[in-house]
């Protein structure tokens, strides 16, 4: 009798574990994007960027010597961006260039508003390889959550 309280603490420990193995098989993973991307610039031809938002909107096309004035755009249009995937197929070397440099301009133009009495903010850019425009369909599809894939 003395030993009940001792074995009710030892059966309820391994039913939790039990419960916690078993739901780790059906939570299902969504892998390849990270949590938190707010928007997504893809260069599927070299010529041209596209912003897309997650609601299915499209933003901002531009030349990727104009990356600069793209991202101030997209800051000032009402919809904030703290993190970007720039998706870049492999005809776009010279886009990629022109973008990352428009956006260390960009970062360092909103560190020096900040110093001026704005709220600091972190902002993450991550490159995402894409073959085609059917490559950037399926991470534009994955990213928004459409049932259909």
């Amino acid at each position: 009798m003395n030993l009940l309280p001792f074995l009710d603490i030892i059966f309820g420990t391994i039913g939790v574990f039990v419960v916690v193995f078993a739901f780790q098989n059906f939570v299902a993973v969504k892998e390849g994007i990270p949590p938190g991307v707010d928007s997504i610039v893809t260069c599927v031809e070299g010529e041209n960027l596209t912003a897309y938002w997650r609601d299915g909107s499209t933003g901002v096309v531009a030349a990727p010597e104009r990356s600069f004035d793209m991202l101030q755009t997209l800051a000032k249009d009402g919809r904030p961006f703290r993190s970007m995937i720039f998706a870049i197929s492999g005809s776009c070397y010279k886009a990629r260039l022109d973008f990352l440099e428009g956006f260390g301009r960009y970062l360092e133009t909103s560190v020096e508003t900040t110093s001026k009495g704005r709220q600091p903010g972190g902002l993450m850019l991550e490159l995402y390889p894409i073959g085609d425009e059917s490559d950037a369909k399926a991470l534009l599809s994955v990213w928004r959550g459409d049932p259909e894939r």
